[in-house]
């Protein structure tokens, strides 16, 4: 038995209070609202500790739980890179990096930086010929009670030529093009961001 509770013993008895190092509230013993990414975790992992996904991954099947208990998604130190897709955040969320792996394959909280890089995912704004074109790194959209924690945010700018234009440069017949570390809609006061650094690229210059 993991949970938090009072344990009988032949000489007396001791209260066990379990503190979850990530925050949040719900059982957490195993890996039933716990899961584990690593920079080398895959889409066809489980999760667990000992089959860690990625952090897309991980994501969308946290989106797919739909629990009223915290979600948890805990990351090991190291860089993660993301391109071409935004992290959309869920309900009742926290991402918590700078943990660590033991070589016996215990994880604990640790020091080290967890960074997410790249280009991360395209969004048009209208439908007009020169709607703005948007790069997101991770968006929460009417969601509610979430916290990130312990990560670094590092989003690649828009070029001024080369590539595919809207993807990797700017096109300057189209409206401004912007560069967002945190896209927040209808966000609410339960939403945290501790120890968290955003660092984005340039955007593009505005239509004359």
């Amino acid at each position: 038995n993991c949970n938090s509770g009072t344990y009988e013993l032949a000489s007396g008895s001791f209260r066990l209070v379990i503190v979850n190092p990530s925050g949040g509230t719900g059982e957490i013993c195993g890996n039933g609202l716990i899961l584990y990414c690593t920079p080398t975790g895959t889409s066809s992992a489980t999760g667990s500790t000992t089959s860690p996904m990625d952090i897309v991954t991980a994501l969308s099947t946290a989106a797919s739980m739909a629990s009223d208990d915290t979600i948890i998604i805990r990351m090991v130190a190291g860089e993660y890179t993301v391109n071409g897709t935004t992290l959309n955040l869920v309900d009742n969320l926290i991402i918590d990096g700078g943990w660590d792996v033991t070589s016996t394959g215990v994880w604990t909280k640790g020091i080290g930086e967890t960074k997410l890089n790249g280009t991360f995912g395209t969004v048009t704004s209208g439908s007009s010929s020169n709607a703005a074109i948007h790069r997101i790194a991770i968006r929460s959209a009417d969601k509610q009670n979430w916290k990130l924690q312990d990560l670094s945010v590092n989003v690649t700018g828009f070029k001024s030529s080369g590539g595919t234009s809207g993807t990797d440069y700017h096109d300057s017949s189209k409206k401004g093009s912007s560069v967002y570390g945190l896209y927040m809609t209808n966000t609410s006061d339960g939403d945290e961001l501790i120890r968290v650094k955003i660092e984005v690229g340039a955007g593009g210059a505005a239509v004359q």
